[in-house]
């Protein structure tokens, strides 16, 4: 704010009654949030005995199709600077007068003779920021708090206007913020001897909000493999050379100093500072769809990650904002149906959709429509999916094969499996080569862990262990592809561990794809390794 805005604010007539005579000159003010697209908070002045009203969306000076992300405060004290300005410049322009149908000569402005708001924290924090300011009037300065009764009849008198510009019930109408009632979410401290963790950490939480690729995750190994790339780049630019990118307009600097601190690289998590940078990397007039569908991804844990359920609705509208803008800058990214990131899809499942269906925050459902539709999307996805593993669970779950996916171990009759111990059916019990592999399969398995339940198991190999029985007994097998398209070799012994086989298997793999060509070895054949004495 220039002094200029002060001096011009200093000069205004502050009678302690309004230029009616009839009522005081004392106003209250607060702060609200209003969802409605585009978004912002907005500073609401109230004359109590008129109930006269006047609003700024903020920052003050933001037009009325822009939107107000850049301001999102979390304290009094992070409110206060932007206030004082609205109340300021509100009064330097009479309320508007002129707009309101008014002749703005008949009214001539004047400066308010004392200010009151609900909130104890942020009458303090506007009284010292007049202060520091320079602005006159021991009145003034001394922000008082408003009695429930000044609250409620401000509320009444918002209500009636609120209603006037979104006349559906389904919305309600914004209340005062209090931002003492909520402390911002503190980040957790990060391992400074960790680095190797940083960097992973870094990658992580920006492939969770890129715009997907696929139906499903990438593969953890896709990130592994990267990590050295990263590492390098991290190491080579500095955090300070990066910022001072951001600060010329360039969001992939952005970005990536918005990740830094977020996860701690090299210095203490700053949730302003990340913030800040999120939404310099939406406003970037360079930002590409992807830059921009990631951004707004984050900015969905910023305001709704990590707080359980005690997130604050202004919290959640905006979490939803971000979670709309997200999916539709994926649209020419990701596949059709699939444009909602790990980040996005977090939020959609275990936060969105149950308070919009059970209407917990109805305005949900009317002003997030692209939010709801890919909820409906990832359930019909879902649902398909679990369809097709229904027809591949086994009809016979008590062969013997470990039903680990992916594990591939089997064995002879002779050499029984460790079974699970729980309530699932005799018949439909599964069987492991190991504990490590039943604890693996535990998440998949414990939804059927109960009588009367289908088999868990799913068949992942078309012959389904065919041919083991055939081998000695106490022998235990795996399949090895031999690298002729579909073909797989049958290895065998009684004196391997299931480990040794499965790294038979990655040996053999890894062997074919890097001789080109299969071994020669038969279709089946038996090892068995004599101990040495």
């Amino acid at each position: 704010m220039t002094s200029a805005t002060v001096q011009k604010f200093n000069k205004l007539p502050r009678p302690r009654m309004a230029p009616s005579g009839r009522v005081p000159n004392t106003w209250h003010f607060d702060v609200r949030y209003v969802a409605m697209e585009p978004p912002s908070h907005i500073m609401l002045l109230c004359q109590p005995e008129s109930s006269y009203l006047h609003m700024e969306r903020l920052p003050y000076g933001l037009g009325t199709r822009t939107s107000g992300i850049e301001f999102f405060p979390e304290t009094a004290e992070q409110a206060a600077p932007v206030v004082v300005q609205a109340i300021l410049q509100s009064f330097i322009k009479n309320l508007d007068a002129h707009t309101m149908g008014h002749d703005p000569n008949a009214r001539p402005a004047t400066a308010p003779w004392k200010l009151m708001t609900e909130e104890p924290a942020l009458a303090r924090a506007v009284g010292e920021e007049m202060r520091r300011l320079g602005v006159r009037g021991a009145e003034l300065l001394s922000v008082s708090v408003s009695s429930k009764k000044i609250v409620d009849g401000a509320q009444e008198a918002f209500e009636g206007l609120f209603r006037m510009i979104c006349p559906s019930e389904m919305v309600r109408t914004p209340h005062g913020i209090v931002f003492s009632a909520h402390k911002p979410r503190a980040y957790p401290p990060k391992d400074d001897d960790e680095p190797a963790s940083a960097v992973l950490n870094y990658m992580q939480t920006r492939m969770n909000a890129k715009p997907p690729l696929t139906a499903e995750p990438p593969p953890a190994t896709e990130m592994i493999a990267k990590w050295g790339e990263v590492n390098e780049f991290l190491e080579k630019n500095s955090a300070s050379a990066v910022k001072t990118k951001a600060d010329a307009g360039d969001p992939e600097a952005s970005l990536d100093y918005a990740l830094r601190n977020l996860n701690g690289y090299k210095c203490k998590p700053d949730r302003a500072v990340v913030y800040e940078y999120l939404v310099k990397t939406i406003k970037a007039p360079r930002a590409t769809a992807e830059l921009k569908s990631t951004a707004h991804a984050l900015l969905i844990d910023w305001h709704a990650g990590g707080r359980g359920d005690s997130l604050p609705i202004r919290y959640m509208l905006a979490a939803c904002h971000h979670a709309e803008h997200a999916l539709e800058y994926a649209k020419g990214i990701s596949p059709r149906g699939h444009n909602a990131s790990g980040a996005v899809l977090w939020f959609l499942m275990y936060k969105f959709k149950e308070n919009a269906e059970k209407l917990v925050i109805p305005e949900l459902l009317l002003h997030f429509k692209g939010c709801w539709a890919a909820v409906q999307a990832r359930l019909a996805y879902l649902n398909k999916r679990d369809a097709k593993m229904d027809l591949k669970r086994m009809q016979q779950p008590n062969r013997y094969r470990c039903a680990a996916p992916g594990c591939g171990i089997m064995a002879d009759k002779g050499k029984m499996l460790q079974r699970c111990s729980g309530k699932c059916d005799t018949d439909k019990k599964p069987a492991y080569c190991s504990k490590a592999c039943q604890l693996a399969d535990w998440k998949n398995h414990r939804p059927f862990c109960k009588p009367g339940m289908p088999c868990s198991v799913i068949d992942d190999y078309s012959d389904g262990g065919a041919g083991v029985s055939e081998s000695k007994d106490g022998a235990i097998g795996i399949r090895v592809p031999t690298g002729e398209g579909s073909r797989e070799r049958l290895i065998m012994s009684s004196t391997m561990s299931a480990e040794e086989l499965k790294e038979l298997r990655e040996q053999a793999l890894k062997d074919a794809q890097e001789n080109g060509r299969p071994s020669r070895l038969g279709d089946k054949f038996t090892v068995d390794i004599g101990r040495l004495e």
